[in-house]
């Protein structure tokens, strides 16, 4: 699981090869220490100002490219899995395990024709993608599986086999029940799966954090303090997720146990509670 826990800067005036100068920063990371993080942020400065001496263009990290840089809150240890909690950059906490399989799926909304089909007693959108998650579960190499709604979509929780999430089986189960391409991309990536346990602040008529981890000075901390506690007020009385059905004969595997009963304490995913 690619969760680094160290994070650093490392600035620099560059220059290019017409002569032009700029800011530039670039970051570095590293699990093992903070001083690692800040030799990886240099050496990355090092390859970056060479490359725009060059002519080339800086380099860019979209969604999914490179290590998410989220602070990681809490260890979940079991006997044969490994997960931690983190925090995102729009504050919600995010479930990250190494091999227990959630898979995200989203549901656009259906326009003209077929949103009038769906008004006139035909089968409505969300019965057509539960409908094909369920078929899609339904060929899978595992045999027990959790279904969640969220506030835009699904969630799929797998209980009787862990999965690697760089493997091309599991690649085809997330695509087979729909699962966000992006999502896909990004669990490949870090090599691990994400579920959201807390609310997106903006459901909950909250704002987003006022500043971005790693927060090393006493003022970010402060203000990021006084975001927290006015979040985890806002989030009260909502859920993340709402458990539908349990689908299939398998058994949980003791792997799995610890991690769907954070899951479902955390998104609050058995309470009758609006989505957020």
């Amino acid at each position: 699981m690619d969760i680094p826990r160290f994070w650093a800067q490392a600035r620099s005036a560059a220059r290019t090869r017409a002569g032009g100068s700029f800011p530039l920063l670039v970051w570095g990371w590293s699990s093992k220490s903070a001083d690692d993080a800040r030799d990886s942020a240099q050496s990355r400065l090092r390859r970056v100002e060479a490359r725009l001496e060059a002519g080339e263009t800086p380099e860019s990290y979209p969604y999914g490219v490179r290590p998410i840089r989220e602070e990681v809150t809490q260890d979940l240890e079991s006997t044969d899995s490994r997960a931690v909690i983190t925090r995102n950059t729009y504050g919600a906490l995010i479930l990250n395990s190494a091999q227990t399989m959630f898979i995200d799926v989203d549901m656009p909304e259906k326009r003209g024709i077929a949103r009038l089909g769906a008004i006139f007693g035909r089968r409505s959108r969300e019965d057509e993608v539960l409908n094909h998650i369920r078929a899609g579960l339904g060929a899978a190499p595992a045999r027990k599986f959790r279904i969640y709604r969220t506030a835009g979509g699904f969630r799929v929780l797998a209980l009787d086999r862990e999965f690697d999430p760089t493997a091309s089986d599991t690649e085809a189960l997330m695509k087979a029940v729909g699962g966000d391409p992006q999502y896909i991309q990004l669990c490949k990536v870090q090599k691990s799966f994400r579920a959201r346990l807390t609310p997106k602040p903006w459901r909950c008529g909250c704002s987003t954090p006022p500043s971005a981890f790693p927060r090393e000075d006493t003022e970010a901390l402060s203000t990021f303090a006084a975001w927290l506690q006015g979040y985890e007020a806002a989030c009260a009385g909502k859920a993340t997720c709402r458990f539908i059905e349990e689908i299939g004969t398998g058994e949980v595997v003791s792997a799995v146990r610890s991690i769907l009963e954070c899951h479902d304490r955390l998104t609050r995913a058995l309470e009758p509670l609006p989505l957020a």
